[in-house]
């Protein structure tokens, strides 16, 4: 999808964002790497230098992954994860949508970790330029992701009751994600299984708040809140953020970082979005795009925000 007021190269505010529907990609390919064995790979990782080619690590928002440049065009990702649902789900995500994704070459389970390596993106992280653009270069971004987020909705999935990652294998796997906890919750077998669990979140909260009261006796008259699942469950990222979006020079916007990805209700990715509403690295600019790129769902958004007490205790206490 291109903004229409971009005609070749528009240069807006001092920032160059063209009208090409060609990606730019790396130009070397480390094809050594296609041609390893396991073996012979997870030697080559023995010797590998981890500190000097370390890219990324944040434990700010607990679950972040640790990312190396591997070779010029290629990166490696560590996750704590038994399940390869995260390779899985861009390889889905690349043949059923037009939506700039990053290709896979390969994964590896080594040392307690899977290890994904994967096609290094030319450009600029959003996060890095996002200040620096001006308001019809936002919007053009944040366009743009809205059709990101249509074309996630109508992936098809091969169930539509079953909450989570996706690995291919139709089996239910632990959510992960900004609103289960850092230890991640389920799996669950059901849509209904995962809304109970929300629900028991928000009885959570009332009996950790009447516990801290003074006034034991306090009775709550708010209107009970529930979880809303009147939304079907959809292909979700998960974690569209400034950090995880990258302009290529062709102006590509490449969506990274599908860590956080599965089957949850439409109205999730709004929330998830709005989870770095505490950051204080996130522009109050960008937030403020959530309602254009996923449709505002503020009402359900409330309830994720009324049980924040009861994920921060980690479900000890939990019926």
């Amino acid at each position: 999808m291109v903004f229409p007021f971009t005609d070749g190269f528009s240069k807006i505010s001092g920032r160059l964002i063209p009208n090409l529907r060609s990606r730019t990609r790396s130009h070397t390919t480390d094809a050594t790497l296609d041609d390893l064995s396991d073996e012979e790979l997870m030697a080559r990782m023995e010797a590998f230098d981890f500190d000097g080619n370390l890219l990324f690590k944040d434990a700010e928002f607990g679950q972040q992954p640790a990312i190396f440049r591997w070779s010029p065009d290629t990166l490696m990702k560590a996750v704590i994860a038994n399940e390869a649902f995260e390779p899985h789900t861009m390889a889905v995500v690349s043949s059923q949508t037009n939506i700039p994704v990053p290709n896979v070459r390969r994964y590896i389970h080594w040392r307690s970790s899977m290890w994904i390596f994967m096609e290094f993106i030319l450009g600029e992280d959003l996060k890095d330029i996002w200040e620096s653009l001006s308001m019809l270069n936002k919007l053009w971004v944040a366009w743009t992701l809205r059709g990101y987020v249509v074309q996630l909705r109508m992936v098809h999935l091969a169930s539509r009751d079953l909450p989570g990652p996706i690995d291919g294998s139709g089996s239910a796997l632990r959510c992960i994600g900004h609103y289960f906890t850092e230890m991640g919750a389920g799996p669950f077998a059901s849509y209904q299984e995962m809304s109970s669990w929300f629900n028991r979140k928000y009885r959570l909260t009332l009996r950790l708040e009447q516990s801290s009261s003074s006034d034991i006796t306090q009775e709550y008259s708010e209107k009970p809140y529930s979880f809303n699942s009147s939304m079907p469950l959809v292909l979700t990222h998960g974690d569209i953020s400034i950090n995880n979006i990258r302009l290529g020079p062709d102006g590509t916007l490449w969506l990274m970082d599908w860590g956080f990805a599965g089957a949850y209700p439409e109205w999730f990715e709004y929330s998830c979005i709005l989870a770095y509403q505490s950051d204080r690295k996130t522009p109050r600019s960008w937030l403020r795009f959530a309602p254009l790129i996923t449709g505002a769902q503020k009402s359900k958004h409330a309830f994720l925000l009324r049980i924040i007490p009861a994920l921060d205790n980690f479900g000890f206490g939990e019926e």
